[in-house]
């Protein structure tokens, strides 16, 4: 496996992204130093989890801007 890209977690999980040799597939793995997990995607799989979009919304605190203030 070549080793693609890998994000660092603040709280020490990694994600880990390699391209299989063989089959032409694609290697997740997760890992958070006592545990890892492993899948196998091939290229479809994996192009069609990239065009998810997630939108994440923070509600807004009032008070907590108010005492900031």
């Amino acid at each position: 496996m070549r080793k693609i890209f890998q994000f660092d977690g603040l709280d020490g999980e990694t994600l880990s992204v390699g391209e299989c040799k063989q089959d032409d597939r694609i290697a997740l793995c997760i890992s958070n130093g006592e545990r890892e997990t492993h899948m196998l995607l091939s290229r479809d799989e994996w192009e069609e989890l990239m065009d998810l979009r997630y939108k994440f919304t923070v509600p807004s605190n009032e008070a907590a801007l108010t005492a900031v203030q």
